[in-house]
């Protein structure tokens, strides 16, 4: 599950037209499952109005603990981002 969060100021998706001044673009934060679901792909949209940007920078964090129905429940959850559409 990809998890951008709010947690800190500087989370969620930046772009400028330089890496040194970035700007926020917008925030995700998907809700947590509720139950543990098999080979499961989630789609995460961020949606900002359209401008001309040349960097972009996206925050990503994982859980610091995964939920009580994990099999692992307690433990850091891992993070695995596979692609990343831009449009």
């Amino acid at each position: 599950m990809l998890h951008i969060s709010a947690y800190r100021s500087r989370d969620g998706i930046w772009g400028g037209t330089d890496k040194d001044k970035l700007r926020l673009l917008g925030r995700v934060r998907p809700d947590m499952p509720e139950k543990m679901e098999e080979h499961e792909l989630i789609k995460i949209e961020a949606k900002f109005k359209p401008q001309h940007i040349s960097c972009l920078k996206i925050i990503a964090k994982n859980l610091k603990k995964l939920p009580e129905w994990h099999p692992a429940k307690g433990q850091p959850a891992w993070l695995f981002v596979d692609e990343i559409f831009l449009n």
